[in-house]
């Protein structure tokens, strides 16, 4: 098999948009749904989170789901295989095991913007189209399950006074205790810093010649320059569709939008806990004295 692209990020990272970059790629191809957390989770639908530990990548795990990246790759005639789950993020040495001649794009954005954006996504609706796309690569057996986890998110979603899921996105220990006990922006920002510091975690346990960082805001600010060094890191050459699709999809007026949609309140419950992480990876000293006062 040859070596898959493997996009690690928090959600509402824009690993979306990177995969679809990439998936321009005459060479490169992906699963027609947005992400298989159930085929990396083959073996542990029960368990409670998703910071699986490398050992629960036993030979079966790591046969069967192997053997759905050789399937993508079949119907997409040959082509190397990208994948983007971000509940990955959470599990990079379990991810390592099962791929270890993967190579590893690691996708850091601002905490504001992804909290701001993944509030959003927790009070959204799933849409019909979605799941069902999705469904096809849910293992046979497991099915019943993730229906019923379907339908009891969306049933508690109704009746929630928010109109709030009762868990998006990668699942940590404590999520749900904080999701009872915290406010939801602030549930956004211990998700994201969790998994960015998870994921630099994971990476040192992976050969620094199979990872590559990159920044959102670089991405979209200097797509060509930035693509060009993501390209050449997976051995592959710029082609014309490759450029075509980022002069059509690029879009850098994402950067910074938690200006307008977080407001004063929202920046003094969110901060705290995504502060010591913004520092960590750059963005306070990438923003100045106005990260600062945020």
């Amino acid at each position: 098999m040859q070596p898959p692209i493997i996009i690690v990020a928090a959600g509402r990272s824009g690993t979306k948009l990177l995969r679809d970059l990439l998936c321009a790629h005459s060479q490169l191809t992906t699963w027609p749904c947005d992400e298989i957390n159930p085929i990396w989770r083959y073996g542990s639908v029960r368990y409670p989170t998703d910071e699986l530990p490398p050992e629960r990548a036993t030979s079966r795990v790591q046969r069967y789901i192997r053997g759905q990246f050789r399937k993508i790759s079949r119907m997409g005639g040959g082509a190397r295989v990208v994948e983007k789950t971000c509940a990955n993020s959470l599990r990079v040495p379990y991810v390592h095991r099962v791929v270890p001649e993967a190579r590893f794009i690691h996708l850091v954005r601002d905490g504001r913007d992804v909290a701001a954006s993944a509030r959003r996504r927790w009070r959204g609706e799933t849409e019909t189209g979605y799941l069902l796309r999705k469904a096809r690569w849910v293992p046979a057996k497991y099915l019943p399950y993730y229906a019923y986890d379907v339908l009891r998110n969306r049933a508690q979603q109704i009746v929630s006074r928010e109109r709030q899921r009762p868990t998006w996105g990668p699942r940590f220990e404590g999520i749900d205790e904080l999701v009872r006990q915290r406010s939801l922006i602030e549930v956004c920002g211990i998700q994201w810093a969790r998994c960015v510091e998870a994921a630099y975690e994971g990476f040192e346990s992976v050969p620094s010649s199979q990872v590559l960082d990159v920044r959102y805001e670089h991405l979209v600010e200097r797509p060509k320059d930035v693509f060009g060094e993501i390209l050449t890191f997976v051995g592959l050459d710029f082609e014309d569709e490759v450029e075509r699709t980022i002069d059509a999809t690029i879009d850098a007026r994402n950067v910074g939008k938690w200006r307008e949609q977080l407001s004063q309140d929202d920046r003094h419950l969110l901060m705290p806990h995504i502060r010591s992480t913004m520092d960590r990876r750059g963005y306070l000293e990438r923003q100045g004295h106005e990260a600062d006062q945020a």
